[in-house]
């Protein structure tokens, strides 16, 4: 027997399932763990994710570099700051490319980041300021750091500039984290 259902609850987008999400699934939330330690999470609500996704996609938009669909590669050592800025870029109109972890050899590790920045013809490159150094001599590239993008929202909208820092620290045992 097939259900019958509204075709309006479909999303119809990557951004309208995070929209729904944040919309109808207020009392869930992703947790992430950092390497090493299971005993403590950090924990964000959709409805946190989306207002700072969202803050932040603003931040993306109003590079002079950025142009619809354009190609963000993702380059970050924290999975909930990757999550947000995944999801940053897709609200922004663009398409994130996740990077893998960089050698530790530096003149591989060049070589990858100039034949992706080949491939993917010239894409914006996000990163965290702590990994500037990998990308040795970055002229030519054109990377943005998620300090700097964070600052222009907050700078912008003090309000909800909190969102992504309401992490909550989730203990599932007595000990501290």
């Amino acid at each position: 027997m097939l259900r019958s259902f509204d075709l309006k609850m479909i999303p119809q987008s990557l951004k309208d399932v995070l929209r729904n999400a944040a919309e109808n699934h207020t009392s869930r939330r992703i947790i992430s763990y950092q390497p090493n330690n299971v005993r403590c999470g950090r924990r964000l609500s959709y409805a946190e994710l989306f207002a700072q996704a969202e803050m932040n996609s603003q931040a993306l938009t109003n590079l002079k570099v950025y142009k619809a669909r354009c190609l963000v590669v993702i380059h970050l050592d924290d999975h909930p700051d990757g999550i947000v800025w995944f999801w940053a870029t897709i609200l922004a109109g663009a398409i994130p490319v996740l990077s893998t972890p960089f050698s530790n050899v530096p003149d591989q590790r060049k070589k990858h980041v100039w034949s992706l920045t080949e491939l993917l013809n010239d894409p914006i490159w996000l990163t965290q300021s702590s990994l500037l150094p990998l990308f040795g001599d970055n002229d030519g590239l054109s990377i943005h750091t998620t300090e700097s993008l964070s600052s222009m929202t907050n700078a912008t909208s003090s309000a909800s500039a909190n969102a992504f820092n309401s992490f909550h620290t989730l203990q599932t045992t007595t000990s501290q984290c």
